[in-house]
């Protein structure tokens, strides 16, 4: 039964969603005018993309992670939209979870004659179908930066293009310490955790032997490994025990390889060395890692060697880097993603990036004091 015509009724905002009276509006500007600020002090160039992308773009490499988080969207007015939404379940758009796609679709569309390495960033709403709390929301700000190309010889091997990848992802990481600087916030109050998703793979490949030799271990053990990977902290332990088990991903032994890992890493002669367990020998690169170390060491932020950081998206492909605050979430998070740009039909193009929310900026700021109050 409709209500009565006349009848009186509050309608709330969506659940995820903010309003912004005058103060909340002067507040989100403080955190935007900061990012921008920040973006052209470290030299990195506006750019800006539609706020609802092809479903498809984000089918290509973003993972069944992203695709779940998805608000869909369709005219109604076409019946072959309405009929391939009957048919699959997905409509032919959604609104925009994430920047990165869109920014290799237009890099890949005029890479050859943009320069090399384009740095650029933008800022504004996202949208992601997800259960809301503290931190997270269904719409929110968010702040992307991104170095795409390598200065000279991009196909260069070895710890020469390592380090000139390290250097690109330390650009990243330069302009975030710069964010912090002009926000107020000390070394102290937020840590880089610092990672490689090729390391973790040879791990997770290494200590799955048994399970892999006796026929048990999943087709996609390294992709679903790394999803499991990415839950950790944000589910049940037990839960996600099981879910290793399952998919024949010994945790347990995961752990202790990688504690195993990480002190010969930071040992002055892990370079190139070949680590011993009792699956065999096997070699570990180690440049990417100690390259980005090095060049972090002349920034304010604290660098941690954190092998757990894996990221959950499935188009990173070397580094990954997470900023962690004390009692919060991820600040920030990004890494390498070599192959994203070709996907999308451009050159094989090395690229890396981060993205930060404003969500959690924003609690960051208000728990340290820092977030201005009223007009001024």
């Amino acid at each position: 039964m409709s209500a009565p015509k006349n009848q009186k009724r509050a309608i709330a905002a969506p659940k995820g969603t903010r309003d912004a009276y005058p103060e909340d509006a002067l507040r989100r500007r403080y955190v935007q005018q900061a990012w921008r600020d920040a973006s052209l002090r470290c030299g990195f160039d506006e750019i800006a993309g539609p706020t609802f992308e092809s479903t498809e773009l984000y089918s290509v490499k973003s993972g069944e992670g992203i695709l779940g988080e998805l608000f869909q969207a369709f005219s109604g007015k076409s019946p072959e939209e309405v009929e391939q939404v009957r048919e699959t379940g997905r409509a032919p758009y959604a609104l925009r979870p994430e920047f990165t796609p869109t920014l290799a679709r237009m890099y890949a569309a005029k890479a050859g004659s943009l320069p090399k390495p384009c740095k650029w960033f933008t800022a504004g709403p996202y949208f992601r179908a997800e259960r809301p709390q503290r931190g997270r929301l269904r719409e929110f700000e968010q702040w992307n930066v991104d170095v795409i190309g390598l200065p000279g010889d991009a196909n260069a091997e070895g710890a020469e293009n390592a380090e000139a990848k390290a250097r690109m992802d330390a650009e990243c990481v330069e302009c975030c310490d710069s964010l912090a600087t002009l926000l107020g916030l000390r070394a102290s109050d937020c840590v880089i955790r610092i990672s490689d998703r090729g390391f973790v793979a040879q791990v997770i490949v290494m200590v799955s032997q048994p399970w892999i030799a006796a026929g048990h271990a999943a087709p996609d053990l390294v992709d679903r490994a790394l999803a499991v990977l990415d839950k950790r902290g944000k589910v049940d332990e037990t839960r996600l025990q099981t879910e290793c088990m399952e998919i024949g991903f010994p945790l347990d032994a995961f752990d202790t390889a990688c504690a195993n890992m990480q002190s010969t890493m930071q040992s002055a002669e892990a370079h190139g060395a070949v680590v011993r367990s009792h699956y065999g020998d096997t070699k570990f690169d180690f440049d990417s890692i100690r390259a980005l170390t090095k060049f972090l060491d002349s920034t304010d932020l604290t660098a941690a060697l954190d092998t757990s950081i894996v990221r959950g998206l499935a188009y990173y492909t070397g580094t990954v880097f997470e900023v962690i605050a004390e009692g919060e979430r991820a600040v920030a998070g990004g890494g390498r993603y070599d192959n994203l740009i070709e996907l999308m039909g451009g050159p094989p193009t090395p690229a890396v990036g981060f993205a930060m929310g404003d969500v959690v900026l924003s609690l960051l700021l208000d728990d340290k004091g820092l977030m201005p109050e009223g007009a001024d």
